[in-house]
């Protein structure tokens, strides 16, 4: 064989076989990814397990929201599917949103919006209660398809996605090896919100919460801007709790389409 001919023929077998080797670890890689029902069977384990997060049935956290040019606090109340969230400037309530077990609804000042919709879509849950959001996640698991995997802070997470009723993109990354969820995203044309998660252990045997959320948003010139961070600083199960802490505000606008 003439020398001259090597480098072109190694060059063929490269071209020729790379595209082989791409399809085929693509499709190895397709094999590999778990069910959806795995993720979150694995969420719900990493969290507590479902017997024990299923026995909260009513709990309450209390923390700040760091953000803006000044420090503020929430306060977010969960029992038997409803839930409460408030945020506060000082002693003054800012906004608000709840869920009465037909509603979610949200509100700041005198504008508000409500919708009849699946808690599994609802950002206060996302953000205070992760407890709640497993168990949701696994009723509703027809819902969520696992799309692939990406690296979230240099470790390996499992990608699923999910769309609200007004065509809202989500997506939810658990940590391949822990089974926590590490980071949602919000999509919504060419806005996006993305809440990076870090959790804390309390008194109850094995059950984690958030501890740190941290929200990032996306900037009309294609920027990146940090939102808010919750830092959560009380938890508290089985809480005394007023039923009217989960009523529906009167004269809030329908939102469903």
């Amino acid at each position: 064989m003439n020398p001259a001919m090597t480098p072109i023929i190694s060059a063929l077998h490269i071209a020729l076989w790379l595209p082989i080797v791409a399809f085929a670890q693509k499709n190895h890689d397709k094999e590999k990814r778990p069910a959806a029902k795995e993720v979150i069977e694995k969420f719900v384990d990493a969290l507590g397990g479902e017997m024990m997060l299923k026995s909260m049935k009513t709990f309450q956290i209390k923390g700040k929201v760091r953000g803006g040019t000044r420090e503020s606090s929430f306060d977010f109340c969960y029992s038997d599917g409803k839930y409460s969230a408030k945020i506060f400037y000082g002693d003054e309530l800012w906004t608000e949103a709840g869920n009465d077990g037909e509603y979610s609804w949200q509100r700041r000042g005198e504008r508000g919006q409500k919708m009849k919709q699946p808690l599994i879509y609802d950002l206060s849950i996302e953000l205070f209660g992760p407890a709640a959001l497993a168990i949701l996640l696994a009723e509703n698991i027809d819902r969520l398809e696992v799309v692939g995997k990406e690296d979230i802070d240099e470790k390996p997470a499992w990608k699923l996605r999910s769309e609200s009723p007004e065509g809202m993109e989500i997506y939810r990354f658990f940590d391949v090896e822990s089974g926590l969820l590490v980071k949602s995203e919000l999509t919504n044309g060419e806005q996006s919100t993305e809440n990076f998660f870090e959790y804390q252990e309390t008194d109850i045997a094995n059950v984690k919460i958030i501890g740190k959320c941290r929200s990032v948003a996306s900037t009309p010139s294609g920027g990146k801007v940090e939102r808010v961070l919750l830092v959560v600083e009380s938890f508290e199960t089985e809480p005394t709790i007023e039923e009217s802490r989960f009523a529906l505000p009167e004269g809030l606008p329908d939102n469903d389409k």
